[in-house]
């Protein structure tokens, strides 16, 4: 399977590339550096320069994979996989389809599981292991505002 991965070489996105490659998937990775694209490329995957603003080089990424795989900082609690696959179809102009519990397995294949339990996004254990307090917008409306997927458009939180 072709999977196209954002924030592939962050903390948890490299751990996912590292293991999508090793069950012999094959990944494009979002990278924003040419650091980035060494560490790609040594993992084992392939590179797309971009960011999440550019939405040409998102639409590229997610036209070649058979499934797409964000990864974004979180600030609040309990936010869904839906909802979040919700506001990137608006946002992008996707159509956003469901899938019974036989398709997603065949779509998704080893990540249809996590995609099943949808366990609600939380930023609670960050918070209280670093201390960390959100400054901007939580994921949804920084999903959903103007321009987050703008070529050129200023970033919020991410």
């Amino acid at each position: 399977m072709r999977v196209f991965v954002t924030g592939a070489t962050g903390w948890v996105g490299s751990a996912v590339v590292r293991e999508l490659v090793e069950a012999g998937h094959q990944v494009i990775g979002l990278v924003r550096s040419a650091q980035g694209v060494e560490k790609l490329v040594a993992a084992g995957a392939r590179s797309l320069v971009g960011s999440l603003e550019d939405v040409e080089r998102l639409r590229e990424g997610a036209s070649e994979a058979d499934a797409v795989i964000p990864f974004h900082a979180i600030g609040e609690t309990g936010v869904a996989l839906k909802d979040i696959a919700g506001a990137i179809s608006r946002s992008l102009g996707l159509p956003l389809v469901s899938l019974s519990p036989d398709e997603a397995t065949e779509h998704f294949g080893w990540f249809a599981p996590f995609a099943a339990i949808d366990a609600p996004a939380t930023s609670d254990r960050t918070r209280a292991l670093l201390g960390w307090t959100p400054e901007h917008a939580g994921l949804l409306a920084d999903l959903t505002q103007s321009g987050y997927f703008s070529i050129g458009s200023a970033t919020s939180s991410h």
